[in-house]
């Protein structure tokens, strides 16, 4: 038998004020990952690094999804556009922490990496492919080479 969702563990019913009191407590979580701090990693670099990861996947998520419209035209726009500097930072972010990911798994340096199964890798190198490959297209696209993009 699966609970419901807005029932606690006693089953008993969850009243939607404390929901939208506890709203702050779940926009500092969502913001700075608190919890990971407390990882016990002493100068912090896996919390940085999943905060970069996480702000550069979800910015990357918003302007996909709700705001394609506004992405996605025929004529790419100036590179003073907001848009474009919005979406190189996302990018950045992205490519960085994956990147730190990856790289921290083939150094082995740290306990948490060092046995690193393959299934490990995985997702940092899917979350690289990404930006990469956009990239390519963006910089194919510029060229006015728009046949490779079709490759990626």
């Amino acid at each position: 038998m699966s609970r419901s969702p807005d029932r606690d563990t006693a089953g008993r019913k969850i009243p939607p004020s404390l929901y939208l009191s506890e709203f702050k407590t779940i926009v500092v979580n969502f913001l700075s990952q608190p919890r990971w701090r407390k990882s016990g990693n002493e100068d912090n670099s896996r919390w940085r690094n999943h905060l970069i990861l996480m702000s550069g996947y979800v910015t990357k998520l918003v302007l996909i999804v709700p705001l394609l419209w506004w992405l996605q035209t025929d004529e790419p726009y100036p590179l003073h556009h907001p848009q474009r500097w919005v979406g190189y930072l996302a990018t950045l972010a992205l490519v960085y922490a994956s990147g730190e990911s990856l790289l921290g798994r083939w150094r082995r340096r740290v306990e948490l990496h060092r046995h690193s199964p393959p299934a490990d890798w995985l997702l940092p190198a899917f979350i690289l492919i990404g930006p990469v490959s956009g990239m390519l297209v963006r910089i194919l696209r510029s060229a006015g080479r728009a046949w490779p993009t079709y490759l990626f």
